[in-house]
């Protein structure tokens, strides 16, 4: 009853708010109202005051220093916070210190002013090297490596240690327990959540940052390997496939899904061995497709295929886009007196701000030739090769850049956020992706949209790199389809912060939203999912009447070429 109540508050606080408005309204000049609008108004605040309490949600990202992982869910929760929720916040106690997260340019941060934080203690080692937003060496190894690779190296490790943390700190459960939750919304990587959840009998919502594959197997089922592309390699390929992609295809699939099969037995088996969690809570690491609420997906028509998804499965991407506020200071002065040629801007997100020494030369000599300003988010030792028309600087208003009109060139990584900036702002792009999901991402920006051409960072040159940027800007082509991408992104019904909501006080309305899951599929196995079991009752059927025709036939020519016993008689 109580969560119902609170939800209904919310939305009791916004109609508060607009009856507010059009009292004030009628009268802007401040003249004496009527009485009775003057008690209206008076009784509508006092309402707002008492009954506007919002629902209790713990926002539960995976940490693991600041990256976009980290701002999409500080973002979720600011949306939220501002719908009237009260937002409880799962983080270590270190990421308030994190040298990005502190940056007063940084206007994310200050969504923590509004967050009730919920800290766990971390082992006090060096930060440089304790995430991955520091640890260079590690990411630079994982460079063109496919995704199954990636969840082998990084997460299968990652995973079960953040798990523990949070899970053991003692002084953490105690204060998430007292927080009276009404839904969690958790990455998909935060298995910490899926036993909150079901610990506390708490609905849960999952957040794919990266969209719907291949890292999401075990909540986005079912998935096709067939025409569904699950293969994040730098050879990723489309909906599309022959067969030896569709080889390749399946096998990266069955590599990943049996790594994180591995990595939540392990956390499982962590899990079973303390003493203060619900035995039962922590089969919900592996069992957590059964029953999660919802699945919000970073993806948009515009840049995925077409794929057939559940009614659980909701497509967000990307609610983090804002429009782009005008630019101030500097960064006004660099764009609005660059050259006719306009400005490059170039961003390898938080993960690789530091970029190895040589490949940081090469792209400061392909650069330098550029007849563009460059404005280039950067924090490593500067390169030899910086030319005169390149800007380097540790934070860049990346969005209100991308939204200016002189922008001719976004040169990324094509992580999450970039990539939707530039599909966003209809910019033509080149880019360079190093790991992950990134691949996958520029072979959509590439293949997909058409808005821009993709370098392997392996066997980088100067001069590669310099054509390349010159053919995107010269070609109209990219522009072309860069603005037609970004038609299609716009044409939503709907704000996507709106439909965040929506969705979100859809599932505290109705305590989870077991009707929008299908409990069947989950009952099948892989001979009835793939009907080989009708497959196969039908051939043996085929096969029974075959044979019986078989039988008769022989038995037919016999008669007709031999005749009867009797006839030969006679």
């Amino acid at each position: 009853m109580l969560k119902t109540v609170t939800l209904y508050s919310v939305h009791v606080k916004h109609i508060c708010i607009r009856i507010m408005e059009n009292c004030l309204e009628m009268n802007t000049d401040f003249r004496p109202f009527k009485t009775m609008h003057w008690i209206s108004l008076f009784l509508v605040a006092v309402l707002c005051i008492m009954d506007c309490n919002g629902s209790n949600i713990l926002i539960a990202p995976f940490d693991q220093g600041y990256n976009s992982r980290m701002t999409h869910m500080i973002k979720l929760g600011n949306i939220l916070s501002k719908k009237g929720h009260n937002i409880n916040f799962l983080c270590s106690n270190v990421l308030q210190e994190h040298p990005l997260f502190k940056l007063p340019e940084n206007e994310v941060a200050d969504a923590f002013s509004r967050f009730n934080v919920i800290t766990y203690n971390v082992p006090p080692v060096d930060q440089s090297q304790a995430d991955l937003t520091g640890n260079q060496k590690k990411l630079n190894a994982m460079m063109d490596k496919p995704y199954s690779s990636v969840v082998r190296e990084i997460l299968a490790h990652l995973l079960p240690a953040t798990f523990k943390q949070t899970i053991e700190d003692m002084n953490t459960w105690q204060k998430i327990s007292e927080a009276k939750l009404d839904l969690i919304i958790a990455d998909e990587f935060a298995l910490t959540a899926r036993v909150l959840g079901a610990h506390f009998n708490v609905p849960v919502i999952a957040y794919s940052i990266q969209g719907p594959v291949p890292s999401t197997v075990d909540i986005i089922y079912p998935l096709n390997p067939s025409y569904v592309p699950l293969d994040w390699s730098p050879s990723a390929t489309s909906d599309i496939m022959n067969f030896w992609q569709r080889c390749r295809n399946i096998m990266e699939h069955l590599k990943v899904k049996y790594y994180f099969s591995a990595t939540f037995q392990e956390v499982e088996s962590m899990c079973l061995n303390m003493e203060h969690v619900k035995k039962e809570a922590c089969e919900n690491v592996r069992n957590f497709y059964k029953t999660v609420s919802l699945v919000l997906m970073n993806r948009n028509d515009a840049l995925h295929y077409p794929q057939p998804y559940m009614p659980n499965m909701v497509s967000i991407g990307s609610f983090v886009m804002e429009k782009p506020k005008p630019l101030t200071g500097t960064f006004k002065d660099l764009v609005e007196k660059s050259s006719k040629h306009g400005v490059i801007v170039v961003s390898f997100g938080s993960l690789f701000r530091r970029l190895p020494l040589e490949m940081a030369e090469i792209f400061a000599k392909a650069f330098a030739t550029m007849d563009q300003t460059v404005i280039w988010s950067y924090e490593g030792a500067n390169p030899e090769a910086l030319g005169e028309n390149t800007i380097i600087n540790k934070w860049i208003p990346q969005n209100d850049l991308l939204g200016h009109s002189n922008v001719k060139l976004f040169v990324h990584h094509c992580g999450s956020t970039g990539t939707y900036e530039a599909l966003y702002h209809a910019v033509p792009n080149v880019g360079i992706p190093f790991w992950a999901d990134q691949p996958y991402n520029c072979d959509k920006l590439v293949n997909r949209v058409g808005s821009g051409a993709s370098i392997n960072p392996k066997g980088l040159t100067s001069e590669g790199f310099r054509s390349t940027m010159e053919k995107v800007i010269n070609n109209a082509t990219y522009k072309k389809n860069a603005l037609k991408a970004a038609d299609i992104y716009h044409n939503q019904p709907m704000d996507l912060n709106e439909k965040v909501v929506y969705w979100v006080e859809y599932v505290i309305r109705h305590k989870g939203a077991p009707h929008l899951r299908s409990e069947g599929i989950f009952k099948l196995n892989f001979a009835q999912y793939f009907l080989l079991d009708i497959v196969g009752l039908f051939t043996l059927i085929g096969c029974f009447i075959l044979g019986i025709l078989l039988i008769c036939f022989r038995f037919m020519i016999k008669k007709l070429i031999f005749g009867s016993p009797k006839e030969k008689s006679d």
